[in-house]
């Protein structure tokens, strides 16, 4: 699964512009657990990279801010009924 928005604001004099950009990516597989219970169990394995980007520029102020940010993340999920 994965999945991008793209987003941009500006003034009509274009003194004050405002970029975000967001995104992520993830990988799972699932699986079944050894019979726990009548039913047996099941699990899900994944991880998920997501990559955060914003740019701000406002000249009345003076001001510019970039932000960048990424995150790793994996875990398991696990049910048993």
């Amino acid at each position: 699964m994965a999945a991008v928005t793209n987003s941009r604001a500006w003034d009509d004099l274009d003194t004050r512009e405002q970029t975000n950009v967001d995104g992520f990516v993830e990988l799972s597989t699932g699986f079944k657990l050894p019979s726990v219970t009548a039913s047996g169990g099941r699990g899900r394995l994944f991880v998920r990279w997501t990559d955060q980007r914003a740019r701000m520029r406002d000249d009345n102020f003076g001001l510019r801010d970039d932000r960048d940010s990424s995150t790793l993340l994996s875990g398991i999920t696990l049910s048993v009924f």
